[in-house]
């Protein structure tokens, strides 16, 4: 765990001076959350900024986060604009600046997706029952699929992993998540899936074998997870409204052509943008409030 901590002690002493350092240029910066290897999401987000800028005439720059909180840091300290987050981190984001929701994710066709808690085929884990004094892999703390929605749907069952699960471990990114299960580091973990049939899901997006593929399998799924939102901070947004729109117009534009689609799902495995609907956050402000309360540890 140290590592971890260190790389984002380090990250947020450097966020004040990289602030300072922007305060006069007339730039918009675009945060992304690592959803697997950090330099992977850069080269995407440098791309699909150069794009945006190249379409808009802004000077937009990509800002790649080594986890959640220290975008969520990065939002509080306006060293980030705009923000590509999941929903969790956007319930978060609202808690610390005024937001202007713009666009969420849609994927297999629908403005949601799910969680899944997944083990290696040759196990013998069947059911959530069969979990029980086994090692259990979240993602981080507050990610939406690699611990919340998932810790949630258990909790709901009168589950309390704490006690449920013999270890608990933050293994990071969703990719590691996979990897964790595959090698045998954990015996249980959570990821994000687009669907509830085994189609479409991390382990099939981070492996690359067949074989490594189906020796994985879902146990549980969660009920559907409202998409990413892509945000503006409000005190940004009254400042500078019509190069937002601007921005965010072309990013549709642009998410619609085939050049553009296949960037966005490489991001993400995000299919197409639509408009927010807000109400559909509610159940993540429930979710964070049962499982936040519980603690970081259990």
């Amino acid at each position: 765990m140290t590592p971890y901590f260190s790389l984002t002690s380090f990250f947020l002493a450097g966020l004040f001076l990289l602030s300072s350092c922007r305060q006069e240029k007339k730039e918009l910066t675009f945060g992304f959350i690592p959803a697997s290897q950090i330099e992977e999401v850069e080269i995407v987000g440098d791309s699909l900024c150069s794009e945006l800028s190249a379409r808009t005439g802004l000077d937009i720059h990509a800002f790649v986060a080594p986890d959640y909180s220290s975008l969520i840091e990065a939002i509080r300290t306006r060293h980030v604009d705009l923000a590509w987050l999941a929903p969790m981190s956007f319930v978060e984001a609202e808690q610390v600046v005024a937001q202007k929701p713009l666009l969420t994710s849609v994927r297999q066709g629908n403005p949601f997706f799910y969680a899944a808690l997944f083990v290696r085929t040759d196990s013998g884990i069947r059911s959530v029952g069969d979990m029980k004094g086994k090692r259990m892999g979240w993602t981080d703390p507050t990610s939406t699929a690699g611990r919340i929605f998932p810790e949630f749907e258990l909790r709901k069952m009168g589950i309390d992993p704490g006690v449920f699960f013999s270890e608990i471990r933050y293994v990071g990114g969703h990719d590691r998540a996979v990897r964790a299960v595959l090698e045998g580091d954990v015996d249980v973990a959570a990821s994000f899936a687009n669907d509830t049939l085994n189609h479409d899901n991390a382990w099939h997006q981070f492996l690359k074998e067949s074989g490594q593929v189906s020796s994985i399998r879902p146990v549980l799924y969660t009920k559907p997870i409202p998409g990413d939102v892509i945000t503006c901070s409000l005190p940004v947004f009254e400042k500078r409204g019509e190069e937002v729109e601007r921005l965010i117009a072309e990013l549709k534009a642009f998410s619609e052509t085939p050049a553009g689609k296949r960037l966005i799902r490489k991001l993400n495995r995000t299919d197409s943008l639509v408009p927010v609907r807000l109400e559909m956050y509610e159940t993540v402000r429930e979710a964070a409030k049962l499982v936040l309360n519980q603690g970081a540890g259990h």
